[in-house]
């Protein structure tokens, strides 16, 4: 299990840091390695690391609508509504009535 302060809101607000320090590095990047083809592959890579954390991000809103959210096959902390029933490890959905 990971530690208690995984959770989903935290996850996300780590994917924008890891989109932020991939940007700032590929411009870092830009501007000091000076061979051209070792530029664009480092930058390249960045890019993709960057790109890779915000469709991730996007796959943890959709875990969330199901309540399974896993990561490297760990279950990560979840709101409160997403409760597993006791005795089933399926999630039941709790909503609170106005």
């Amino acid at each position: 299990m990971w530690p208690s302060w995984v959770d989903l809101e935290n996850l996300k607000a780590m994917t924008w840091v890891v989109v932020a320090i991939a940007g700032l590095a590929a411009l870092f990047a830009a501007v000091s390695i000076p061979k051209a083809f070792l530029r664009m592959v480092i930058i390249a890579c960045l890019a993709g690391l960057a790109i890779g954390a915000y469709v991730y991000r996007g796959s943890l809103d959709d875990c969330a609508k199901t309540c399974t959210c896993k990561i490297a096959g760990k279950a990560i902390h979840l709101p409160s509504p997403c409760q597993a029933a006791p005795g089933t490890t399926a999630p039941v959905v709790t909503t609170v009535a106005p």
